[in-house]
Parts: structure tokens; C-alpha cells; sequence
């Protein structure tokens, strides 16, 4: 449960089964819980690819994605609320410079594709240039679609207003990011690959791993509040190595933060 991207366990033994059915057009499905039921049911749906997105249809034609829809073996799982008529759509980046051959390009395209990412500007994504501490609290945000956050406890460096406010306060306020002290939160600073994977740890509720991390080379140079979240980040292939090293204190790109998210929901697929 908690913060997790599946929403956490809601079938229960002898449970009413939700029903999906077709509405004529194959992409398209309409979907209706149990009668009485309670909470978020989980919602299964078929034929669907890699790249493809799921998508709310409201009444007045909006289309609202679902972000938190894990694809597993060619099906969609996701969590409603109440009776929804869901399609299945095709996603193309509109970014220049990702190259479809590029080892980040479906990472892009699924942080990007669920609005999760913004690129830089209408047709560019900057893969490269790094992703700032501001900038993941803001993702996860987005993510949770958390809504209107009071803000009078932000941290003093995070300027009233600003793009990042909101999701720093939303992430504060759940124990998923932390500052460095003395009111600061520094929220343009470049993160590093141990603390993205700390705040996911957190955010995933902090699950316990027993793993070693002897086999890279540079573990030693990882804080070691941060070991619990790594362990656990290389056990479910959140973050990998880099030829032997781990890189735990190095820059994350924002290719490599896509590529993290991604893998991050891949491992509640397990």
C-alpha cells in the first residue's frame, strides 16, 4: 500500500469481480466495478503493448492518462474508483533530440507519455543536462496527483510560487524528502544517484533488503543512511552499476532518472 505505483494489495478472497467489457471499438473498454464496493478496485485490461498508454474518457471527450497503469505480459493493471469507460493509446515523444535508437528513448517516452517529465521545451527533452532535487519531488508529485499543497512549512531556500514549491511540500510533508538542515532544501541542486534512490526507497515505504553491495568497487564512497535504499534499488534493478562501479554520489541525468522511474515500476510488476 502507501505510496507505491500499484497502489498496493486491494483484491480480497471471495471479492466481486470487476467487469470490462468491450464497447464496440477494440482500443476502447468500459469497465464496472462491484456493486457497494469500497476504495480503489484493481482493474485489469488486454492487448496492450509497450509504449502504449491508458487513458480515462470523461464524458465531455477528455482524455486524463492513467500514470500509475503497469503493463505486465501484453495486460494493463491499474487502480478506480468508479465506474470508467478506459482506451488504450499510442504515445510518440515529440522530442528532437531523443533518438528512437537511443538506450533512454521508451524511458523518456514513459515518464513523458504519463506527464510524469516535461522536456526542456515544446520538441526537446535535454536527456543529458542533470535533474535537480526540485525537480524529482515534483515528479513523484505529479505522479500521486496530490493536489493543492498549504506550503508554510517549506523549507526557506524554496521561493513562494516557484514551479517546485508544491511538490516539495507534498514530498516533505510524507517523509520522502529531507533538506540539509538549517531550513535549506536546495531544490536546484543536481541529485545523485544515491539520493534518487533514497527517495524512491522512501517513497516505496522503505522496504528492508539484505543484499551485499561488496561487488562494486565504489560503495565506500556511499553515505550510509543511503545503503538500505541502494541495496534494495540494486536487488529490484532500479539503479544498475556502471561497469563495476555503482557511482552512488555521481550526477543523475535526467535520461538516467527516466530510465530510474521506469525500472522503478517494472519492480512492482515482481
Amino acid at each position: 500500500g502507501g505510496n507505491s505505483p500499484s497502489g498496493g494489495k486491494t483484491e480480497q478472497p471471495n471479492q466481486p469481480l470487476v467487469k470490462v467489457e468491450t464497447s464496440g471499438h477494440g482500443d476502447t473498454y468500459i469497465v464496472t466495478l462491484p456493486k457497494d464496493s469500497k476504495g480503489p478496485q484493481l482493474v485489469t485490461i488486454p492487448n496492450v503493448k509497450q509504449g502504449q498508454l491508458v487513458v480515462v474518457v470523461h464524458a465531455d471527450g477528455r482524455e486524463v492518462v492513467i500514470k500509475k497503469a503497469i503493463l505486465e505480459e501484453g495486460r494493463a493493471k491499474f487502480l478506480l474508483e468508479q465506474n470508467a469507460s478506459v482506451k488504450v493509446v499510442n504515445y510518440t515523444n515529440p522530442f528532437s533530440d531523443v533518438n528512437s535508437s537511443a538506450w533512454y528513448a521508451s524511458a523518456v517516452d514513459f515518464a513523458a507519455g504519463r506527464e510524469l517529465f516535461a522536456g526542456v521545451s515544446q520538441n526537446a527533452f535535454a536527456p543529458s543536462l542533470p535533474l535537480s532535487r526540485g525537480m524529482l519531488a515534483t515528479v513523484l508529485f505529479r505522479l500521486e496527483d496530490a493536489g493543492t499543497q498549504k506550503t508554510e512549512s517549506v523549507f526557506a531556500d524554496v521561493a513562494k510560487g516557484a514551479w517546485y514549491e508544491q511538490g516539495i511540500a507534498w514530498a516533505a510533508e510524507a517523509g520522502i524528502v529531507s533538506g540539509y538542515g538549517n531550513g535549506r532544501f536546495g531544490p536546484n541542486d543536481n541529485i545523485t544517484r544515491e539520493q534518487l534512490a533514497a527517495v524512491l526507497w522512501r517513497y516505496t515505504g522503505q522496504p528492508a533488503s539484505i543484499i551485499s553491495l561488496d561487488n562494486f568497487a565504489d560503495i565506500g564512497n556511499a553515505n550510509g543512511y543511503v545503503l538500505p535504499a541502494l541495496r534494495w534499488a540494486v536487488e529490484n534493478d532500479v539503479i544498475s552499476g556502471k561497469g563495476g562501479i555503482l557511482d552512488p554520489t555521481g550526477t543523475t541525468t535526467r535520461a538516467e532518472a527516466a530510465q530510474m522511474l521506469m525500472n522503478y515500476f517494472k519492480q512492482t510488476e515482481k
